[in-house]
């Protein structure tokens, strides 16, 4: 029935980009996995693309046509209605279960180990006799594949106390390990233009193009937040010098000078210091001048504003030509 609904409809395509040695490995493993039908866990260091890889194996599995449903085990606030369903009450309508939505399809669980133990051990049992809460009560049956992201393997986070053993067991079956960004130092170019390129189309701008040594910082930097901290400088930095040469001396001041920035940074952190910045340079490059800045960084005068009080910049005017 799931596929029929579906007849027609092309699957989502998710792409995956390197050709670095270990990311082929990596895709190797996930083509593979995409052909089975046991259960996987996507495990690494935050910001490696789990969730991205995961998605990548569900979209080119035989259950590609199914739904992938995915449920963030942090959002705790919701998480048991979210995964188990919710009745109807007044001015409140029912909510099907995850595992019911996700009938013919992925069930994905983002970052397992946040999941209590309690409702853990409910959805555990659930899986182990493939049913689903029914949206009138009771259970019903289902045909789920279980995905999950977590930040080690399922084994080590039982000995840590940080997942039900219950689940653990019904992860069991495939185990894929993301390589950090500082063991596939050679696709950083190549990431570093898509992702500059998807943000000189949001902004409308033309493509920024680094120069060799600009290239050569990025491919020396730690990025110890892995991709994810590369999508949001090459986005950030495309928005501010699109159609540009881009020299290492436009770079962030921790791409420069790798030594003043804590590698216990976050990335909330980084993020902010990142973007603190970019806004300087702007301001700097449009003279003072608040429209054009916002202009350049694709945002708002208002939120421009809302950033300079919260930074502390200095807004200082220059003439044209000075």
């Amino acid at each position: 029935a799931a596929v029929r609904s579906h007849a027609g409809a092309q699957a989502e395509r998710v792409e995956m980009v390197g050709a670095s040695r270990p990311f082929r490995k990596l895709v190797e493993q996930a083509r593979r996995a995409a052909a089975s039908d046991a259960p996987a866990v996507f495990h690494g260091e935050p910001g490696t693309g789990k969730a991205l890889c995961a998605h990548y194996v569900h979209a080119r599995s035989p259950r590609a046509l199914g739904p992938l449903v995915r449920v963030d085990c942090r959002d705790t606030d919701v998480l048991e209605q979210t995964l188990l369903g919710r009745s109807s009450r007044a001015g409140v309508p029912p909510l099907p279960s995850a595992l019911l939505r996700a009938d013919g399809g992925s069930l994905l669980l983002l970052h397992v180990e946040h999941l209590p133990h309690v409702l853990a051990g409910r959805l555990a049992g659930l899986l182990a006799r493939k049913r689903a809460p029914a949206r009138e009560g009771g259970e019903e049956p289902v045909d789920v594949r279980l995905l999950a992201t977590a930040s080690a393997a399922p084994r080590g986070l039982v000995e840590r106390a940080r997942l039900h053993e219950a689940l653990a067991d019904r992860l069991a079956g495939l185990e894929l390990e993301l390589p950090p960004l500082r063991e596939r130092r050679a696709d950083i170019p190549t990431l570093f233009e898509r992702f500059a390129a998807r943000g000189a189309r949001a902004s409308g701008g033309a493509p920024v193009v680094l120069t060799p040594e600009a290239r050569q910082r990025l491919v020396e930097h730690a990025w110890p937040h892995n991709v994810r901290e590369l999508e949001l400088l090459g986005e950030w930095l495309a928005r501010l010098h699109a159609g540009t040469e881009l020299p290492a001396a436009a770079l962030p001041l921790e791409l420069r000078h790798e030594a003043a920035v804590s590698p216990s940074a976050t990335l909330q952190e980084r993020v902010a210091r990142l973007e603190r910045e970019l806004i300087a340079e702007a301001l700097h490059a449009a003279g003072g001048r608040k429209i054009l800045a916002a202009r350049r960084l694709g945002i708002s005068r208002p939120t421009l504003d809302k950033k300079i009080e919260e930074y502390g910049l200095r807004v200082e005017r220059r003439r044209a030509g000075a």
